[in-house]
């Protein structure tokens, strides 16, 4: 999993850990290997941002944009609903079984 910044934010240790801590969750599904998800955190007007990628071998893509005024609040609400996502994506994958799979599925979703 690759944490990476948006606009110039510094990401603590403390916050990485954190990260990694909640998307433990997302490796329980089977099909979703580290290397694959990519997380962007950062501040923009005030509001923290958690944006999270997902993109398969089989070439499907998955993103997901939430923000809130506590980052770590927008961490929680987006790792939550991303796993909703995996597991309706994991479910239509084995409906589909044997078909290629492109698509995009993205949810941006914005707290006040």
């Amino acid at each position: 999993m690759k944490i990476k910044s948006i606009n110039n934010f510094k990401i603590t240790e403390a916050l990485s850990n954190y990260v990694t801590k909640k998307t433990k969750k997302l490796q329980k599904i089977s099909f979703v290997k580290e290397e694959e998800v990519t997380i962007y955190l950062g501040f923009n007007n005030r509001k923290g941002i958690f944006k999270i990628r997902y993109r398969s071998p089989k070439g499907a893509m998955l993103y997901a944009s939430f923000s809130n005024e506590d980052l770590y609040k927008a961490i929680d609400l987006g790792t939550d609903n991303f796993l909703r996502m995996l597991k309706k994506e994991k479910e239509s994958f084995t409906k589909k079984k044997g078909q290629s799979v492109t698509r995009q599925v993205i949810l941006e979703v914005e707290d006040e």
